[in-house]
């Protein structure tokens, strides 16, 4: 005969384990049918890590970056457009999805670990090619989408760009596009900031009698969104609508300040007291003294004669050694612009006639060039404070 306590033992251990699991279903407000669903619809993203350092420079170009001698007709001769910074490939991939779904994906990429001022970018794809990166910048990247309601995101993954120098831009339907910072100031002091000048070819076609745009819509939405240019300086001449029909209003839109201040150029060595070409400088440096103006972008019909001038100015104030100014400027013949420019281009032009000015040092001399025409001092201190960077951002 089977003892009673026996069997009560037995029909309580069958029992139990089944009274936690249903305590445990209900707690959870699934049956166990539910349960398993939800866990084959749990989708994620696997985010792949980039390399790093990323050199956004060509072969061709950090060649000729590396390149003490600055031979630049070893690589460049100026007659394509191969200035252009290669793009940075992120990849991901979705896991666990439904066979036929097809999400849209964004694409956040930041200089902060908390993402703000992030920069977005939807695509369809599961890759996506980024441009216009800083130099010597660490970013943080992810990537989330939405399925079912449900929004998925990547952990955050982190890279840094190479500490070089000439942070190149592309801007569609524009030649010679690069970032004035970047550079060192000579002593070590600190970087020239970067994101704050650009220099570029026209954003329109010179000598039309009305505005025929170069860059392209996804080129302005770059120019303004991603670089955030609020004014244009136009280098060109007037008189000979070198300018391609604008008066008041640039390529750019509405939005960004057009400024007139026109250099001619048949003289280069007389380039700084040339026809009007005082007034121009002067409205230059008044531009750029202005804080509310930035970020800029100045320009002529190639982005190189004229352009190269004002950019050696600049980065001369800054207190950029000399061979790296002469190493940007013949950078330019990555561009098609027309003819091959050498170091004796510009060397024996204004470089000649900023040298025989007095001053100790190539910074001091350029000051005293400028101020002579007219430059305010107040300017040129405002944009020496305005593009320092506080140091290395690694």
């Amino acid at each position: 005969m089977i003892n009673k306590y026996f069997a009560l033992t037995c029909l309580f251990s069958i029992l139990l384990p089944f009274s936690f699991k249903s305590t445990s279903i209900l707690a959870n407000g699934l049956d166990e049918n539910e349960s398993s669903t939800k866990e084959e619809n749990k989708c994620s993203i696997k985010l792949y890590q980039v390399e790093s350092p990323f050199d956004f420079h060509t072969v061709l170009q950090k060649k000729y970056i590396d390149d003490g001698n600055l031979s630049i007709a070893k690589y460049a001769k100026a007659n394509a457009e191969i200035s252009q910074p290669m793009g940075l490939k992120i990849e991901w991939d979705l896991f666990d999805a439904e066979e036929n779904s097809k999400p849209y994906y964004t694409l956040s990429l930041s200089e902060n670990e908390d993402f703000s001022n992030a920069y977005t970018y939807k695509t369809y794809d599961t890759f996506y090619y980024v441009y216009n990166l800083k130099l010597a910048t660490k970013y943080y990247y992810s990537v989330k989408t939405s399925l079912n309601g449900e929004t998925i995101e990547s952990p955050t993954k982190y890279f840094v760009t190479a500490n070089t120098f000439i942070r190149n831009i592309k801007l569609d339907g524009v030649i010679n596009v690069r970032d004035v910072g970047g550079w060192r100031n000579s002593k070590g002091k600190f970087m020239v900031k970067q994101g704050m000048i650009y220099r570029s070819g026209p954003f329109n076609e010179s000598y039309q009698t009305s505005m025929k745009k170069n860059i392209t819509s996804s080129g302005i939405s770059e120019a303004t969104n991603r670089l955030g240019i609020k004014t244009e300086i136009d280098l060109r001449t007037v008189d000979n609508n070198e300018v391609g029909g604008l008066k008041t209003a640039s390529p750019l839109g509405y939005k960004v300040k057009y400024v007139q201040a026109p250099l001619d150029y048949n003289y280069p060595e007389k380039i700084f007291t040339y026809k009007n070409n005082a007034e121009s400088f002067i409205k230059i440096f008044k531009t750029l003294g202005d804080p509310n103006n930035y970020p800029i972008d100045f320009h002529c019909t190639a982005g190189a004669d004229r352009t190269g001038c004002v950019a050696f100015l600049i980065n001369g104030l800054m207190g950029v050694s000399e061979a790296d100014l002469y190493r940007d400027y013949l950078f330019t013949n990555f561009a098609n612009v027309s003819h091959l420019r050498q170091r004796s281009s510009i060397a024996n032009a204004y470089v000649k006639t900023i040298k025989n000015n007095p001053g100790i040092t190539l910074q001091d001399k350029i000051v005293y060039t400028l101020t002579s025409i007219g430059v305010d001092i107040n300017d040129l201190n405002r944009l020496y404070f305005l593009m320092q960077e506080g140091g290395y951002r690694l």
